[in-house]
């Protein structure tokens, strides 16, 4: 059996707000080869009584086996 990593269940019990933005671009190419780019750019905000029911984990990018 593999040993899986930490799952995680965020929920706001509180007053929160949820923003997004999708772009997304696709363009038809040449020689059985197209372009297509997608972007998302997003924020989730909780208000609570102790600053926030959000957490913002810190994470290292360069591995992604570290918590």
């Amino acid at each position: 059996m593999p040993v899986l990593g930490s799952v995680r269940d965020e929920e706001s019990i509180g007053r929160s707000r949820y923003d997004g933005m999708n772009i997304s671009y696709r363009q038809r190419g040449f020689h059985r080869v197209d372009l297509i780019v997608n972007y998302t750019l997003a924020r989730a905000v909780g208000y609570d009584q102790d600053g926030g029911s959000f957490r913002y984990y810190p994470r290292d990018h360069r591995n992604l086996s570290r918590r």
